[in-house]
């Protein structure tokens, strides 16, 4: 009978090892991931207003976020609030408010900002290092798209010759100048 529980303990320390691996195994990015959604939420021609709102999908909490967005050139952010804005030309980085740095599993946090310009949505968009519609950052590099290798069409010469005859001439004028001399006129 001593050894049942012997062999009990070994099963039960393999079942937490197996379990802890298990839980090991499963991550936040394996649960889903953490995304941010730009809305426009209103323009008034010279203006206009904006949000992002950060959603956690993973399974657990997560201890702060940030949001890093580019806008086209001519567009800036005037005012923001419920973030953490810094500016480095055109993009910004915006981190969690200081009083709200966790968010739960399935949470989300909303922050707003207006802004000038053409009021276009941002070119680019990461969020805690990640594309802002979750997945993976794209690596970039090279372009894989190669230049055309056939050469362009050039213009063959003009087959239409100029022309052989001589261009017309004017007569010269009939007409004679008079041939009486002026008259004169006498001196008093």
């Amino acid at each position: 009978m001593i050894r049942h529980p012997a062999r009990l303990a070994v099963g039960a320390a393999a079942l937490m090892l197996l379990g802890g691996v298990a839980v090991g195994i499963t991550s936040a990015s394996a649960a889903g991931s953490v995304t941010a959604t730009y809305t426009k939420t209103a323009d008034w021609g010279s203006g206009w207003q904006a949000e992002y709102k950060v959603t956690n999908g993973t399974s657990s909490a997560i201890n702060g976020w940030t949001v890093v967005f580019t806008l086209p050139s001519g567009t800036s952010v005037g005012s923001l609030w419920d973030g953490r804005m810094t500016r480095s030309g055109n993009t910004y980085t915006v981190q969690n408010p200081s009083w709200a740095s966790n968010l739960a599993a399935g949470a989300s946090a909303t922050f707003g900002f207006t802004g000038t310009g053409p009021g276009v949505p941002p070119t680019s968009c990461t969020v805690n290092g990640q594309p802002c519609a979750g997945g993976t950052t794209p690596t970039t590099g090279a372009p894989t798209t190669r230049p055309p290798t056939t050469a362009p069409p050039t213009t063959a010469p003009p087959t239409t010759r100029p022309p052989t005859t001589a261009p017309p001439t004017t007569a010269p004028p009939t007409t004679r100048p008079p041939t009486t001399a002026p008259p004169t006129t006498a001196p008093p």
